[in-house]
């Protein structure tokens, strides 16, 4: 009723269960249709998210909302938007949960390359591809 709490990558069904139960013991699943699902892409940032996390990891995370696609930010940069350190930064970036969405993959080491990713260095170089950012 909030709005999205977890938009994951998973290999298949099986292991996103596992990344749900993991993250939200108690939770409850239900199929939805695709659609539903698909225009979570489409709706041009109107998706209602409810960022759980620390109040520092939701700053960074509304920090990185204003990141636009297509465009790439650095650690530093993120911190000195939420007054904090880059390895702090990097942190909040690992506990996000609503990948694309909350665009995490747009965040890249100031030294260059694509950096980490929650799920895999290959997946965010797509990511980025596909928005056409260049690391």
């Amino acid at each position: 009723d909030r709005g999205l709490v977890m938009l994951s990558f998973a290999d298949d069904a099986d292991d996103g269960r596992h990344q749900l139960s993991e993250r939200f013991p108690a939770c409850r699943l239900e199929r939805i249709d695709d659609a539903r699902i698909a225009g979570l892409f489409t709706a041009s940032g109107n998706t209602p998210l409810h960022l759980i996390g620390t109040d520092f990891q939701r700053r960074v995370w509304r920090a990185l909302l204003r990141v636009p696609a297509g465009t790439t930010s650095d650690y530093a940069d993120i911190a000195a938007r939420v007054g904090s350190q880059a390895r702090a930064v990097g942190g909040a970036l690992a506990a996000n949960r609503i990948a694309v969405l909350v665009p995490c993959h747009r965040v890249v080491p100031r030294a260059g390359g694509a950096g980490a990713y929650h799920w895999g260095r290959e997946r965010k170089q797509a990511l980025l591809a596909a928005e056409g950012a260049t690391p």
